[in-house]
C-alpha cells in the first residue's frame, strides 16, 4: 500500500471542500433557525425550511449535467463545476442579508441556495473516489465528513459568538458569503488537482444515457431495501438536529456557550469517524451500522432525560460532544456503505441518487419536528426519534441478507482493493 504521505495533498483538498460544505449546511439551516428565533418566531413556523430542503431529495435529476465538458483556466470538468457552485452559493447566501427576512424574495433565494448547495454536495461526495486509491477508501470519507464537521463547527461557533456580542444577522450572512467566495478562488491551489482526474462517462447522447446510471442501480438485487435504508437510517437526526440548538437555548444557555461547546464536538466526530473506519475494516458493514445506530440512540436517550429533568449545569453541554462522537461513528459507516452500493463509472449519478434518498427521507420526517416540539413538547420529540430507530435496526438486518447477491455487480468497497 502506497505511503499515506502521497495522497495527503488530495485528502487535505477533500477536507477543505468539506469545510465549505459545512458552512453551506449551517447557513441554510441551524443559523437560519436561530436568526428566526431572534426575530420572535416559534419552531413550527420553521418547518417550511425542511420543505425547501426537499430539493436535496431530487438532486439526482440534474446530476448527469455535471458531466458536461466545461472548463475554466484549463481545469477539469469536476473542478470547474465545484468553483461555479461555490460562487453561486456565495451570491445566494449573501443576498439573504439584503432582503426582508422570510419574505417571498427571501424564500425564493433560499430555494436557489439549496439547489446550489445540493449540487455542491453531489460533486464533493463523488470526489471522494478520486482523492486516493481504493485501498484508502474509508480514510477519504473520514477526511470529507470531518471537513464538513469542521466547517459546521467553525461557522456555528464564530457566528453565534459574534451574534451574542451584537453583530447583526445580515452582517454575519454577508461575512459567510465572503468566506465562501474566497474559498472558490482557492480552487487554484494544487490541493485540488486530483479533481481533474475524475473518472466519469462521456456526456449523455440520448435520454436512455441520462437514465442509464439510475436504471443500472435499481436493477441490482435488493435496491428497494437499500433505498429504504438510505431514507430511514438517519431518522433520529432528522427529528432532533433541526431543534437541538433551540432546545439548549430554551434551557437558558447563551449562544456563545452553545457555539463554544459545539466547536468541541469536532474532536468527538473525528474520534467517532476513526473508530467507525476501523470497525468497517474488521467487522464489516452490518455490525458497524447496527453499532452506530445503537450508540447514537443512547445520546437520544440523553436528550430525552434532559427534557424530562431540565438542568442548566455546564456538564449538560457535554451531551452535544457525545452526540457528535456517535454521529461521527454512524455517519462514516453510512456514507461508506453508500460507496459500496455504487459503481465507479456511474459514481456521480448513483451517489447523487443515494444521498438524495437520504435527504428526502430526512426532510420529509423533519418537516414535522418543529410542530412536534412546539405542540407536543420536547420529551415527545426525543421519544419519537428514539423509538423510530427500532424498525431501522430490522431494516439493516434485512438489507444485509441481500448483499452477497450484489457482489457480482462489482460494488465499490474498501475490500475491493
Amino acid at each position: 500500500m502506497e505511503p499515506l504521505v502521497k495522497p495527503m495533498k488530495s485528502l487535505l483538498g477533500l477536507a477543505l471542500l468539506g469545510s465549505f460544505g459545512g458552512i453551506f449546511i449551517e447557513g441554510g439551516d441551524l443559523l437560519l433557525r436561530i436568526w428566526a428565533r431572534d426575530q420572535g418566531m416559534v419552531p413550527k413556523q420553521l418547518d417550511v425550511l425542511s420543505g425547501i430542503e426537499l430539493l436535496h431529495g431530487i438532486k439526482f435529476l440534474w446530476s448527469p449535467f455535471f458531466m458536461l465538458g466545461i472548463s475554466l483556466w484549463g481545469w477539469g470538468t469536476r473542478r470547474t463545476w465545484i468553483f461555479l457552485s461555490l460562487m453561486g452559493g456565495a451570491v445566494a447566501l449573501g443576498s439573504l442579508a439584503l432582503v426582508p427576512f422570510f419574505g417571498i424574495l427571501f424564500l425564493g433565494l433560499l430555494v436557489l441556495f439549496h439547489a446550489i448547495k445540493s449540487s455542491f454536495d453531489m460533486l464533493v461526495v463523488a470526489s471522494q473516489m478520486d482523492a486516493t486509491k481504493r485501498s484508502y477508501w474509508g480514510i477519504n470519507e473520514n477526511f470529507c465528513v470531518n471537513g464538513y464537521r469542521f466547517g459546521m463547527m467553525a461557522s456555528q461557533w464564530g457566528v453565534l459568538s459574534l451574534s451574542q456580542y451584537g453583530c447583526s444577522w445580515p452582517f454575519l450572512y454577508g461575512l459567510l458569503a465572503i468566506i465562501i467566495m474566497g474559498g472558490a478562488f482557492l480552487m487554484h491551489l494544487p490541493f485540488f488537482s486530483f479533481l481533474d482526474a475524475a473518472k466519469e462517462k462521456p456526456p449523455m447522447a440520448s435520454l436512455r444515457d441520462f437514465f442509464a446510471p439510475f436504471m443500472q442501480w435499481f436493477q441490482s438485487p435488493g435496491s428497494g431495501r437499500i433505498a429504504a435504508l438510505m431514507m430511514l437510517y438517519r431518522v433520529q437526526d432528522s427529528l432532533i438536529d433541526p431543534q437541538k440548538s433551540w432546545f439548549y437555548l430554551d434551557l437558558g444557555f447563551s449562544k456563545a456557550q452553545l457555539g463554544f461547546v459545539s466547536s468541541l464536538g469536532i474532536w468527538g466526530s473525528v474520534l467517532g469517524g476513526i473508530v467507525s473506519g476501523i470497525c468497517i475494516r474488521f467487522k464489516g458493514y452490518a455490525s458497524t451500522l447496527i453499532l452506530g445506530l445503537g450508540l447514537h440512540a443512547l445520546t437520544g436517550c440523553g436528550f430525552l432525560a434532559l427534557s424530562l429533568f431540565p438542568q442548566k449545569n455546564p456538564w449538560v453541554l457535554s451531551l452535544l460532544v457525545c452526540d457528535a462522537l456517535t454521529k461521527g461513528f454512524s455517519m462514516i459507516a453510512f456514507f461508506s456503505f453508500q460507496l459500496y452500493c455504487c459503481k465507479l463509472q456511474h459514481a456521480l449519478s448513483q451517489l447523487a441518487l443515494l444521498t438524495a434518498l437520504n435527504e428526502l427521507g430526512m426532510k420529509c420526517i423533519g418537516m414535522r419536528s418543529g410542530f412536534i416540539a412546539h405542540e407536543w413538547g420536547w420529551p415527545n420529540l426525543f421519544g419519537t426519534a428514539i423509538s423510530l430507530n427500532v424498525p431501522v435496526l430490522f431494516l439493516i438486518i434485512w438489507v444485509m441478507r441481500i448483499l452477497p447477491q450484489r457482489e457480482e455487480n462489482e460494488p465499490i468497497s474498501p475490500s475491493n482493493s
